[in-house]
């Protein structure tokens, strides 16, 4: 349930980014969000929350983008990468040089870009 924290930070956040332009009244169109393998963030789950959040706001019917960056497998040895999808096992050595792998993920979570018109 941690979507809807995240949820409320990317409005605030999109809100204070948008402010206005001389005046006119800015809609907020677009936001685009990137979050690591392992930020745990469900999409539909954030777009309940920030359609909910975002009603009779400048953000409010906008479309939520959410980027994923992806884990992967880093020898301890030579330092060959390469990408791990969670729907398989972790190869626990390297497949190049035999040394021992470790999942580098990274569980932030931010927001890239929002599209605005005025």
């Amino acid at each position: 349930m941690h979507e809807a924290a995240i949820a409320q930070a990317i409005l605030d956040t999109a809100l204070t980014a948008a402010g206005q332009d001389g005046g006119k009244k800015i809609k907020i169109i677009r936001i685009v969000i990137v979050a690591g393998a392992l930020a745990g963030i469900e999409q539909p789950s954030l777009e309940m929350y920030l359609t909910e959040l975002a009603r009779g706001t400048p953000a409010e019917g906008t479309v939520l983008e959410l980027k994923s960056t992806p884990a992967r497998l880093v020898c301890r040895t030579c330092g060959h990468a390469m990408p791990f999808d969670s729907g398989r096992t972790v190869d626990v050595q390297c497949d190049q040089c035999g040394g021992p792998n470790r999942l580098e993920a990274d569980d932030a979570c931010y927001l890239e870009s929002i599209e605005v018109e005025s």
